[in-house]
């Protein structure tokens, strides 16, 4: 089944962000968005996102692209947008499980056991 526009921009927002905080909002998107030399505007993201606006110009998803750093393909292109989803989903998987084991490899239930042993010798 093909998704629309507004899904695949919104799986965006929702999954391609910097580890150390959570989802994009579309003010920071258009920012970069504008920064970058685009004329988006938030109420435009906003109907993007919507699905009230489904056709947008090809310099908008090129800029879109650039920002979270997919190819132009991954609107256009089925195979392409699963593909891409799916190498995002991953990272995210490798990323969460990363945390898991560093928070795993720093939590020592006995070290606070150990600290008091040793403070009281």
């Amino acid at each position: 089944m093909s998704s629309t526009f507004a899904e695949r921009l919104r799986f965006l927002f929702d999954n391609v962000h910097p580890r150390s905080r959570g989802p994009y909002t579309q003010t920071e998107v258009v920012d970069l968005l504008r920064f970058s030399g685009s004329r988006m505007t938030t109420g435009y993201m906003s109907q993007l996102l919507s699905g009230k606006r489904t056709s947008p110009g090809l310099e908008v998803v090129r800029d879109i692209c650039r920002v979270f750093r997919v190819p132009m393909d991954y609107f256009g292109d089925e195979e392409t947008y699963e593909e891409v989803k799916q190498q995002i989903i991953w990272i995210q998987q490798l990323r969460d499980s990363e945390g898991q084991q560093v928070a795993a490899r720093t939590y020592d239930p006995f070290r606070r056991l150990t600290e008091q042993d040793n403070k009281s010798d």
